[in-house]
């Protein structure tokens, strides 16, 4: 079962970028992986947006043991 998520950066009203992330098996590299997008509007780029939403979703892998990508 696939399940996508989708998170979002706001500010004053305003949405500043978003994270979207499901998790997905790789024949590949043997296991399961957390399949990662994210953008950030360019006016909030070089602000932290960014980071701060892939630290939120990096955790979430951890806590899954899942490798991101």
């Amino acid at each position: 079962m696939r399940r996508h998520r989708l998170g979002r950066a706001e500010a004053d009203g305003e949405v500043d970028g978003y994270v979207s992330y499901f998790e997905r098996y790789s024949a590949w590299k043997g296991g399961p992986y957390l399949a990662v997008d994210d953008d950030v509007r360019e006016r909030f780029r070089a602000r932290g947006v960014g980071k701060a939403m892939m630290q939120e979703v990096q955790g979430l892998a951890l806590g899954r043991r899942l490798n991101m990508h």
